[in-house]
């Protein structure tokens, strides 16, 4: 009756510890940025897409150019994450102009592109960083 009662604890065990175990690897595959996916995230504006080597168009079509300050040349490089809702968090500004009112103004036109297609990685959506450059008088 011993050996039944500590081969069922074992089995429980063991079947909780695999279950932690896949729980934490789905988690940790889950939080995965790609940089190469299958397909791009494709930006979604007023119910038009945007390839990304489109998006150029898009960001000079709503880039307003400050009013005050001195006039300023050269691009400026963000980074995003796009999530697999198809959502972007982790903005960052890689390349900075000497002009911060043009930095601002860079930011907050990446802050319109609230809607995205994710990337694709072996047929599943994925989260996937991009870089898009914002230029200004070039």
């Amino acid at each position: 009756m011993k050996n039944k009662f500590f081969i069922l604890i074992a089995c429980c065990f063991c079947l909780t510890q695999t279950s932690i175990f896949a729980q934490n690897n789905s988690d940790i595959a889950d939080t995965t940025i790609y940089y190469l996916v299958d397909k791009e995230p494709i930006l979604i504006f007023d119910n038009k897409e945007y390839k990304l080597e489109n998006t150029k168009g898009f960001i000079h079509a709503h880039l307003k150019y400050p009013k005050d300050g001195p006039d300023c040349i050269g691009s400026a490089i963000i980074s995003i994450v796009v999530e697999k809702d198809g959502t972007f968090s982790n903005k960052k500004l890689l390349r900075k102009l000497p002009c911060d009112n043009y930095n601002i103004e860079a930011m907050n036109v990446i802050d319109l592109m609230r809607e995205w297609k994710p990337g694709v990685k072996k047929g599943k959506t994925v989260r996937t960083f991009i870089t898009l450059k914002v230029k200004w008088n070039e």
